[in-house]
Parts: structure tokens; C-alpha cells; sequence
């Protein structure tokens, strides 16, 4: 699998492959080959996102951006919400197999979903006092 590999597509014309994936990427820089191959990868396109969420999340968490950027941090930082399913989604899609037949290895994946899931719905004001008044006595 040479997706991320710049070879074939920079030295495409002097080896003479004729293949049509081959033909269509000859003559482009190997950044632009990676991206004409991506959609076929979508998983890639998945954790790339979720991956420059964390980063920009990463990047905000300082105490001096913080107090400049006020209540856009909040706002900013519930994205990791949005990245915590993409990255599940990424996993899941990432894993050879088929998802609905659970022809694979997709135990693994299945129990971070409702890991995540699960967190992301304690968060919810409702389901934090249900789990309150059921589980921590007073």
C-alpha cells in the first residue's frame, strides 16, 4: 500500500508505468497524489481531522489563551467531544473486515465507543443526576 509514499508518483515517467491509477498521477507532485487517493481512505480522512482538532484543542489550553479568548474556549474546547467520536469512527472504519456482518477484529473498538459514550453522556446534566440519585447515597 503505497499511500503516503511519494516514489511512484515522482518517478512515475522514468519507470514507465502504465497502469491507470499510475497514468492519471505521472506528472503531479506527491503531495496532490496523496490527496487523489485519500477518498478511497476515509478512515485517513477521519483521524486527520480528529487529529488537527486536538492539535488546535492542545495548542488553546494555556492559561494565558484562556483568559484572552474568554467564552470562545469553552465553545472551542467541547470540539473534543466531536473528536472523541471521530476518532472512534476512525477506528472502527480503520479495521479490516466488514463492520455489519462483525467479520473482524471490532470487539476492541465497540467496547471505546461505549467507553466514550458513556463519558460523553455524563456529561449531560439529566443523565449525571440519574446516575447521582441512583449511585451515590447522602
Amino acid at each position: 500500500d503505497d499511500l503516503l509514499d511519494p516514489i511512484p508518483c515522482l518517478y512515475a515517467d522514468q519507470q514507465n508505468l502504465q497502469t491507470p491509477a499510475r497514468r492519471e498521477t505521472s506528472q503531479t507532485p506527491w503531495f496532490i497524489c496523496c490527496t487523489v487517493r485519500l477518498p478511497a481512505k476515509s478512515f485517513i480522512i477521519f483521524g486527520v481531522i480528529a487529529l488537527v482538532i486536538l492539535l488546535i484543542l492542545a495548542g488553546t489550553s494555556f492559561k494565558s489563551l484562556q483568559q484572552k479568548m474568554e467564552k470562545s474556549w469553552v465553545w472551542l474546547h467541547r470540539l473534543a467531544y466531536v473528536a472523541g467520536v471521530l476518532v472512534i469512527v476512525h477506528y472502527l472504519l480503520s479495521i479490516k473486515g466488514d463492520l455489519f456482518s462483525f467479520q473482524g477484529d471490532f470487539a476492541l473498538p465497540i467496547i471505546a465507543l461505549g467507553i466514550v459514550s458513556f463519558l460523553l453522556m455524563v456529561r449531560i446534566p439529566a443523565f449525571y443526576h440519574f446516575l447521582r440519585h441512583w449511585f451515590v447515597k447522602e
